[in-house]
């Protein structure tokens, strides 16, 4: 089960038609700690590959790398403010493909395996995203749904030079074929973007299980029509199932909360354009405090003037009884 409320957090994943489940998913929810810092929730879904346990050792091995080796960086890298979500997602893939990369020389069971990794790191008002392989991660955002990542498949490098069309690309026989994946060699190129997010937006991330048969109107339906993330999780793999997936499905869903009464730290005057604005009816933050030193400066002028008005009554006064 995911950690934290299962109103803002959800994920399903079962081995479909098939014996074994090489897909593995965790998600880390950090919103509810005593002393909430930088992060705010790491969540990642793997797909593995090569061979009946080699995939399932593959996809295992980096979803516990990717977790173990980031909660032992969190709390350095929530002080550092120069160091970002994305060079983060970048160190942690990097040491993940060189850990399996190295079980693959060494044991001959398991040569061969890799695994896809996609995986998202959310901060306040931002979110960050590395991806190898063909997981999909989307962002959902009222009525609306984004895909943020572009499937490393060969049919999908064959769309994008022209060769065929994203209808024929839906029921090519070679869709699954990836082109890039954690572990096969010893160095893999990694995609990494980030965004801003705001209260209510929604992050999904998913396997070819759930997308092959399964559109992304139908998600939005879903969703829109839960009363948690996890029973849209649960639902959502049950329509893929119905639908006769060929595949793992594995779906997790994180819902961006409200804004946080604790000041997380890292976020600096650049980030003020992601930032959450204060609410209209809140005076006190929107009217600057004056100065002190602008008191000082203004001491002598009222002096002068008070002394002025003293005089000009006493004169006044005078010429007065003086007429009468």
């Amino acid at each position: 089960m995911p950690s934290g409320s299962s109103l803002r957090i959800g994920l399903k994943s079962v081995a479909g038609p098939r014996d074994l489940n090489e897909d593995r998913a965790y998600i880390q929810d950090y919103v509810d700690d005593a002393a909430p810092r930088r992060f705010l929730c790491l969540g990642a879904v793997a797909d593995g590959m090569g061979g009946h346990k080699a995939g399932e050792v593959a996809s295992d091995v980096a979803i516990q790398l990717l977790f173990r080796e980031f909660n032992e960086r969190r709390a350095g890298s929530a002080d550092d403010e120069g160091a970002s979500g994305e060079d983060l997602l970048f160190d942690l893939f990097s040491a993940i493909n060189a850990t399996v990369y190295e079980l693959n020389l060494r044991d001959d069971e398991l040569k061969g395996m890799g695994t896809t990794l996609t995986a998202f790191l959310a901060e306040e008002g931002r979110a960050s995203i590395a991806h190898v392989g063909d997981c999909r991660a989307y962002l959902i955002r009222g009525s609306s749904i984004s895909q943020l990542t572009e499937d490393h498949t060969l049919v999908e490098s064959m769309v994008r030079d022209n060769i065929i069309t994203r209808e024929q690309a839906a029921v090519h026989s070679d869709r699954h074929v990836i082109t890039r994946a954690i572990g096969v060699e010893q160095s893999v190129s990694i995609d990494l973007l980030s965004f801003s997010i705001k209260a209510g937006d929604i992050i999904m991330l998913c396997t070819d299980g759930l997308y092959d048969v399964v559109n992304p109107q139908e998600f939005l339906a879903v969703i829109g029509g839960s009363s948690s993330m996890q029973s849209a999780c649960e639902e959502l793999v049950r329509l893929a199932i119905d639908k006769n997936t060929t595949d793992n499905v594995t779906v997790m869903l994180w819902k961006v909360p409200e804004p946080l009464d604790v000041p997380v730290p890292g976020h600096t005057a650049s980030d003020t354009a992601n930032a959450t604005p204060s609410p209209a009816g809140d005076e006190k933050a929107l009217k600057p405090e004056a100065h002190p030193d602008s008191w000082r400066f203004n001491r002598p002028a009222l002096a002068a003037i008070f002394s002025l008005c003293v005089i000009a009554g006493f004169i006044l006064g005078w010429l007065i009884a003086a007429w009468l």
